[in-house]
C-alpha cells in the first residue's frame, strides 16, 4: 500500500501546491477572490512567492481574470508563467476550507537549467479543499482532509529532465466526482485512524509517452470508472477488493535502444454486482506481443531463436466471483494462452473467506508488515484465521502448442540423440528423482502422466478434489509434519489427455 502525501520540496511540487492552491490563510477574516488568490500563494510552500500580472480585472468579489502571470518562489531562478488565469466564486469557508466555482489556466509552463515543464491547459469546477501550510518535508496533513471536485481536466503536458535526459508527455486527463484524502498510508505508520476512500466517479490519461535511460514507453488511454479504495488497513476489506468497477488499458508499446520489447493491444478489468451478494470480476489481456530481437539477455534471444521463435504472441483470460456472506471464491476460465507455444489454465475454489475473515487477515498482514514482526509469530496469529479457509477444489493445466517438441528437439540435439528417444527415457529419469520422496504410488501416477504428455503431447493436467473441503492450516500443517498424507488428503491426480 503507498503512502501518499502532497509535499512543496521542488519546484514540481510547489506547481502541483499551486494548482490546486493547497496553502495556509489567516482566518481573521474571510476573503475572496483575487485577495484570497494572492494570500494563498504567498504561503504555497517553504519559500515566499511572489505573483505579477500583466493584465488583471476583477468581475465580482469572488472573480477575477488575468492575463500574463509570473509565480516567482524564492531561490528559483525561473519563475513559473500562466498565460491565462479565469476563476470564479473562490471563497473561504468555515472549517479551514477553501472552495471555487471554477478555475482555468491557459499555458503554465517554467524552464529551468534542470529541465522543463509545460501544460497547455488545467480546468476544473465545483471545487472544495483544506487550508493547508507547507512547511519543508513537514505538512499539516490530518485524517478527514481531501480535495474534493465536481470535474478536473489537463491538457497538453510535456516535460523534460537534463539530468538523465528523460522526457515525459501526456496528451490529457479527465476526472469527474473526484474526493481524494490528502493522507495515504498504512495504520500504524502514523497512528491513522480513518475511514476515508480516495474516490473518483471517472478518471482517464490519453497519449502517454515518458522516456529515459534507452527506454521509451507509450499508452495511448488508461481509463477507471467508479474508483473507490480505502486509504488504511482499517478499510472495508471488500472495498479492497472491489476498488473499481471497470479498468482498462488501450495499445501500449515499450522500446529498448529504439527496438521494439512489447505491445500490448488492450487491458479490460470489469467488477459487477447484479444485486445480490455475489461480486463477478472478469479481466483479459488481449493481443500481447514480445519480439524476440527486443529481449535485453543475448542467451534468452539465442535460446528462443533456436526454438524458431522470433515473437511470442499470447492473451490472457479470467474469471473470478466472490461472495462476502459464504465465502465462497471461485476462480474459473483463467487461462494464458501463447502462440504456437502453449495455453496453461488454472482454477481453483475456496471456501470460509467470509468478509470478516478476510478484514481480519487484512489488517494482520497490515500491522505485520508496519511492525516488522517475525515471520513465524505471523504465522502462528494467523492460524485461527487459516483453520476458517477451505480448499474445495483445484486445478492446473497445461496444453502443448508445439513448445514440449521443440524443447525435446533442441535438448535432445544437445545430447545427440532424438526427441522421441529423450520423451520416452524422461519418465525413467523422473521416477529416479522421486525415489526419495517414498511415495510409490504419486511417482508412478506422475511418471505415467508425463510420459504420456510428452510423446503424445495433449493436455497435463494436476488437480486437487478432495472428498470434503481441507482447511489451510491443515495442508500447511501436513506439509510440515507428513508430507506423505498430503496426496491421500486433497486427493491429488495427475492426468494427461
Amino acid at each position: 500500500m503507498p503512502r501518499f502525501a502532497l509535499a512543496a520540496k521542488t519546484p514540481n511540487r510547489f506547481a502541483l501546491a499551486t494548482l490546486v492552491l493547497l496553502a495556509g490563510a489567516s482566518h481573521a477574516q474571510a476573503l475572496e477572490g483575487k485577495a484570497l488568490f494572492e494570500k494563498l500563494l504567498a504561503q504555497a510552500g517553504p519559500k515566499p512567492v511572489t505573483v505579477t500580472y500583466g493584465s488583471v480585472s476583477e468581475s465580482g468579489p469572488a472573480s477575477f481574470a488575468a492575463q500574463n502571470v509570473s509565480l516567482k518562489v524564492e531561490g528559483i531562478s525561473q519563475p513559473f508563467t500562466i498565460e491565462a488565469l479565469t476563476v470564479r466564486g473562490l471563497r473561504e469557508k468555515a472549517e479551514g476550507r477553501v472552495s471555487y466555482d471554477a478555475f482555468a489556466i491557459s499555458q503554465l509552463a517554467q524552464k529551468t537549467d534542470r529541465g522543463s515543464m509545460a501544460i497547455e491547459g488545467i480546468a476544473s469546477s465545483n471545487g472544495d479543499f483544506p487550508v493547508i501550510v507547507l512547511k519543508g518535508s513537514s505538512s499539516a496533513f490530518q485524517p478527514g482532509q481531501a480535495v474534493k471536485f465536481d470535474s478536473f481536466s489537463l491538457s497538453g503536458l510535456s516535460g523534460s529532465n537534463n539530468r538523465n535526459d528523460s522526457t515525459f508527455s501526456l496528451d490529457s486527463i479527465a476526472a469527474t466526482k473526484g474526493d481524494i484524502p490528502l493522507v495515504y498510508d498504512y495504520e500504524g505508520k502514523r497512528g491513522l485512524k480513518t475511514d476515508q476512500t480516495l474516490q473518483l466517479e471517472s478518471f482517464a490519461m490519453n497519449g502517454i509517452a515518458a522516456s529515459g535511460s534507452g527506454s521509451t514507453v507509450t499508452v495511448e488511454t488508461v481509463g477507471i470508472s467508479s474508483l473507490n479504495v480505502p486509504i488504511v488497513a482499517a478499510g472495508s476489506a471488500l472495498a479492497f477488493m472491489t476498488p473499481f468497477s471497470g479498468m482498462f488499458v488501450k495499445s501500449v508499446e515499450v522500446k529498448t535502444n529504439g527496438q521494439t520489447l512489447m505491445t500490448m493491444g488492450d487491458m479490460n478489468v470489469a467488477i459487477t454486482n447484479d444485486g445480490g451478494d455475489t461480486y463477478v470480476g472478469k479481466g483479459s489481456f488481449n493481443d500481447v506481443k514480445f519480439e524476440v530481437a527486443g529481449l535485453p539477455e543475448r542467451q534468452a534471444r539465442e535460446t528462443m531463436r533456436r526454438l524458431g521463435y522470433e515473437t511470442i504472441e499470447g492473451s490472457m483470460t479470467t474469471t473470478s466471483s466472490y461472495n462476502p456472506k459464504t465465502g465462497v471464491t471461485d476462480l474459473t476460465n483463467t487461462v494464458i494462452d501463447v502462440k504456437d507455444m502453449f495455453a496453461f489454465a488454472m482454477d481453483y475454489k475456496i471456501s470460509g473467506y467470509t468478509l470478516e475473515v478476510a478484514q481480519q487477515l487484512q489488517e494482520l498482514s497490515f500491522k505485520a508488515e508496519a511492525s516488522g514482526s517475525d515471520p513465524t509469530a505471523q504465522f502462528m496469529q494467523m492460524m485461527p484465521l487459516l483453520s476458517q479457509l477451505k480448499v474445495d477444489s483445484m486445478s492446473l493445466s497445461l496444453t502443448d502448442k508445439s513448445l514440449v517438441g521443440k524443447l525435446l528437439d533442441m535438448q535432445a540435439q544437445q545430447m545427440g540423440t532424438s526427441g522421441e528417444q529423450l520423451a520416452a527415457g524422461a519418465p525413467m529419469m523422473l521416477g529416479m528423482g522421486m525415489a526419495g520422496l517414498g511415495m510409490p504410488g504419486l511417482t508412478e501416477m506422475v511418471t505415467s502422466a508425463v510420459g504420456k504428455f510428452l510423446q503424445q503431447k495433449g493436455t497435463l493436467t494436476a488437480s486437487v478434489i478432495p472428498a470434503n473441503p481441507v482447511s489451510v492450516s491443515d495442508i500447511m500443517m501436513a506439509s510440515q509434519t507428513d508430507p506423505k498424507k498430503l496426496p491421500q488428503m486433497m486427493n491429488l491426480q495427475v492426468t494427461a489427455d
